[in-house]
């Protein structure tokens, strides 16, 4: 698969509280694959030290293994501990949260998120320019960041088209009634789900007869007929000037690469290579990383997940663990009915008064409310 992997921290909701620390990644199809869970005390040092080596013994420690997350501390600290080889990226969305409850910066969000998204540098200080004149503040606090860690043309790694937490946070929201069980209860719930995963992909994926997935195949179906439209001229063997509009670009379909950058960085051919691509009549599939084809992708799920035929009672504790004597968690209970929802953020909250207009008491009409009801029929 794809290096990339994201890692959260979602908060227990049961008698003793507690964490549940996961990483996830995404399948050549782009869907959720989990890797690993892990109980702790609280989101601290020690407990996401102690899960990153745990993740460590089977997810090495190289240059190219990518780390997308929140801005929280102890996970940045525990990262750079276990491990130093690689590549710590921000969540996007994270920040441009941040920057509404901090700034109220509405006008200069949207040139945030598109700074983030550029392929190329000259994009992005293009678009950083405009938001620095809008407000000095905001385009200060993302350089004291590091435009490295949530800008995907300076980020050192390869962060595909991965920029956000979501697919955690996606993971979250399937956990979302089963976070107030006990903990074996919990890991059961999670090993029934993903036995039911892996037995409906498996099935998907041995019959899908393409060379890529249905996610790709899709993504390039749509680029296809919209490449129809570019002037393609070709300049050597494998080297393609494309033009679309003002723009031009060249693409080098031996090393898969284009000047746009978005071939290099999604590892999927990007709009020109898909245009030079059919100019010389090579198949657009042949331009697709490996990690997109149905080959791996039938790989990741050609194992199963089986359930404990052991009873919960008779589970063997390990002698090192049993031997420990375990404290009652110091946790205090808030009065009242326990909080089954979460709470908002600020930047949720102001999109849905955004999608949801005032409705008034008196006669039931939107745009306007019980106060302004006379000034309205006036």
């Amino acid at each position: 698969m794809r290096k990339m992997i994201v890692v959260d921290c979602t908060f227990l909701t049961g008698k003793y509280k507690g964490a549940l620390l996961s990483a996830m990644c995404q399948d050549g199809n782009e869907q959720i694959y989990p890797l690993a869970f892990g109980i702790a005390d609280g989101e601290n040092d020690r407990s996401w030290e102690w899960f990153f080596c745990q993740l460590g013994s089977f997810i090495p420690d190289t240059a190219d293994t990518v780390f997308i997350s929140d801005r929280h501390a102890s996970i940045s600290r525990a990262i750079r501990k276990v491990y130093p080889s690689a590549k710590h990226g921000v969540c996007t969305y994270h920040l441009s949260k941040n920057l509404m409850t901090k700034f109220k910066c509405k006008r200069g969000t949207p040139l945030f998120k598109e700074a983030a998204l550029a392929f190329t540098r000259s994009h992005f200080d293009r678009v950083f320019d405009q938001l620095r004149k809008i407000d000095e503040g905001v385009a200060k606090y993302l350089e004291e960041i590091d435009v490295r860690m949530w800008s995907r043309a300076y980020f050192e790694g390869c962060r595909y088209n991965i920029m956000t937490s979501n697919i955690a946070e996606s993971w979250n929201s399937v956990l979302k009634g089963a976070k107030d069980y006990p903990i074996v209860p919990l890991f059961e719930h999670i090993r029934q789900t993903l036995t039911q995963w892996f037995f409906e992909r498996r099935v998907k994926a041995a019959s899908w007869s393409q060379t890529v997935t249905p996610a790709v195949t899709t993504h390039i179906d749509i680029l296809v007929d919209k490449a129809r439209k570019l002037q393609v001229n070709p300049i050597s063997a494998v080297d393609y000037q494309v033009k679309g509009g003002h723009e031009e670009y060249v693409v080098n379909l031996t090393a898969k690469t284009c000047s746009c950058r978005a071939f290099d960085m999604i590892k999927m051919p990007c709009i020109h290579a898909i245009g030079a691509a059919t100019w010389c009549k090579m198949s657009v599939h042949e331009l697709v990383d490996p990690v997109y084809s149905t080959t791996t992708w039938r790989s990741a799920y050609a194992d199963c997940i089986n359930p404990i035929n052991v009873p919960i009672e008779e589970w063997q504790v390990e002698i090192q663990v049993a031997d420990q004597s375990c404290a009652f968690p110091s946790v205090r209970r808030p009065p009242g009915r326990p909080k089954k929802r979460r709470q908002p953020s600020f930047i949720e909250g102001v999109l849905n008064k955004a999608r949801r207009p005032n409705q008034c008491r008196r006669c039931g009409q939107r745009g306007h409310n019980r106060a302004t009801y006379k000034e309205y029929i006036r």
